[in-house]
């Protein structure tokens, strides 16, 4: 049997996108799911699954109405089942929002935090969707410690809004040791806007992914997944990109490079190669955050030389899909001979031996656990939450300390050296 997967929708938002993306409005979140649509009625699924949070806040509910039903009654059209389960964002407004449908339309599955089994048939098979949706926002217990269901006839696929392997989380933390101990073909799980299969054991374990990718932090392709249910519960599944968007983070090494015009070309180069590797999965927008990288005499005016208003004044695009910079972030570094610069006991030499030991991985412990502890309460802090994106990487304490020592030796040395 084969079937439609997707999950956090999050209906009323819509891509991120710089100025140079005039069209931002077709990057919405609600014509991702009326695509989903359309791809489930080409492909002929038995039904479509929804993982969750697919209304992106609960008092855009109305707002999410009405290109939610409208796709519902598409897919109903077509004779094929929509099954869904509420998630953190949605675990009250959904079942608000399905009670304002025609009750054929989509079954919300185990309402109200408790698990429900719908058995879909046909063509003379069987398979079993299990499903548990969030009663609020907050789930801080497992879901899987209530799954008793009794075995089924045929295969059976989960469907849940979960956090994986995430202890201590309040979204349904599960680990996939309880994945995969119980009797099921598969899992479908929302919450987690990249999507990830975990598929080297059964059962596999999908997070779908946001079909539309929404900001800098969702890189990749993004669209919904077939599955494929044998009646033996063998599951195949399939990627089919379809967001209009995608974000990408190319890395330029600007090692070596003296001229501005050399920089620009090797610029200008990543982004051709960029999108010809990402241009066949046919994203209107291909949304770049640069990484500039290797020791360089352009150290100090890298960022400004090839800053985003520079080289978006000329989009560079590939059959449909254009690419345009987000953000340049430089991780260049001055030319010094840091070896020979940390020799004796001046504030140069000690910050020289400083950022040898980071770059070799070692670095003082102390630091950097301060500068992560720092990281952290900075990222958390209430002032950042309109422009916060996701949580700094675990490398990102290095990075930072990196980043700002070599300012502080490009001053003490002097601008004019070296350069």
């Amino acid at each position: 049997m084969r079937l439609l997967c997707t999950a956090d929708l999050h209906l009323g938002r819509r891509s991120s996108l710089p100025d140079e993306c005039r069209d931002g409005r077709r990057h919405a979140c609600a014509e991702a799911w009326l695509a989903c649509v359309e791809l489930a009625r080409r492909e002929q699924v038995a039904a479509v699954l929804l993982a969750g949070d697919l209304i992106d806040q609960e008092n855009q509910r109305y707002e999410a109405r009405g290109p939610f039903e409208t796709g519902l009654r598409r897919l109903a059209e077509a004779g094929i089942s929509a099954l869904a389960v509420a998630g953190n964002h949605d675990g009250a407004a959904l079942g608000q929002v399905f009670d304002l449908f025609d009750p054929g339309l989509c079954r919300l599955v185990g309402r109200g935090g408790h698990w429900e089994r719908v058995v879909l048939t046909r063509d003379g098979e069987r398979l079993a969707i299990d499903g548990f949706s969030f009663a609020r926002r907050e789930q801080a217990t497992s879901p899987l410690a209530s799954y008793d269901l009794p075995p089924a006839e045929g295969p059976v696929l989960g469907l849940v809004h979960a956090d994986l392997d995430a202890r201590g989380s309040a979204c349904g933390p599960v680990t996939l040791a309880e994945l995969r101990a119980r009797p099921v073909a598969g899992w479908v799980l929302g919450h987690v806007h990249r999507p990830r299969l975990l598929a080297e054991a059964a059962p596999g374990v999908l997070y779908p992914g946001s079909p539309q990718a929404l900001d800098a932090g969702e890189t990749g392709a993004h669209g919904p997944w077939l599955a494929s249910v044998s009646p033996g519960g063998a599951v195949a599944w399939e990627q089919v990109p379809l967001s209009s968007v995608r974000y990408e983070t190319v890395t330029v090494d600007l090692d070596g490079v003296e001229a501005e015009a050399v920089a620009e070309g090797r610029v200008h180069d990543a982004l051709r190669a960029a999108l010809g590797e990402v241009a066949p999965t046919g994203p209107a927008w291909l949304v770049c955050r640069l990484r500039l990288v290797g020791r360089t005499p352009l150290h100090r005016r890298a960022e400004a030389l090839l800053a985003p208003a520079v080289l978006n004044a000329e989009l560079p695009r590939q059959g449909e899909t254009r690419a345009v910079v987000e953000r340049v972030e430089s991780a260049t570094r001055p030319a010094w001979d840091l070896a020979a610069r940390g020799a004796g006991h001046d504030p140069v030499a000690v910050l020289a031996r400083l950022l040898l030991d980071l770059e070799s991985g070692a670095g003082d412990a102390d630091l950097l656990a301060a500068a992560g502890e720092r990281l952290a309460t900075v990222h958390a802090a209430s002032v950042v939450a309109p422009v916060r994106e996701p949580a700094p990487a675990p490398d990102a304490a290095r990075a930072g300390l990196l980043a700002q020592g070599y300012r502080l030796l490009d001053a003490l040395l002097g601008q004019g050296e070296g350069r």
